[in-house]
């Protein structure tokens, strides 16, 4: 049998690629630009202190957001314990609503109370 019987025959030559239009013409430039720069002692040392005031600067930000954040939730907690403290005064007896919590608006909710008594 001959061998291109067998399918190991020359395999025909793939089409040459097309050179892109963005290739990288100077291959050398990649490690040229990544040469690692040098500092001075001086610039080193401002390098520091700049990122050490920056670093400050953000921290009291930070802390400021963090206050005011606090305060917010502060204030709503007390508005919403005052909300409670008038529907629990008026919870037993909202016949008893006084002017004052009338005129805020408030909506209370009327409890039936039941009370079962266990006969022996």
């Amino acid at each position: 049998m001959s061998s291109s019987s067998r399918g190991r025959g020359h395999k025909p030559p793939d089409p040459p690629r097309e050179r892109r239009e963005g290739g990288n013409y100077k291959s050398a430039q990649v490690v040229l630009d990544s040469k690692q720069t040098r500092r001075t002692s001086a610039q080193v040392i401002a390098d520091t202190e700049r990122a050490a005031t920056e670093a400050a600067a953000a921290k009291t930000a930070a802390d400021k957001e963090a206050l005011a954040k606090k305060k917010h939730i502060a204030q709503l907690e007390d508005s919403v314990q005052v909300q409670e403290d008038k529907m629990r005064k008026n919870a037993l007896r909202p016949d008893l609503i006084d002017a004052a919590s009338q005129s805020s608006k408030i909506e209370v909710s009327k409890v039936k109370i039941v009370t079962f008594f266990t006969v022996f």
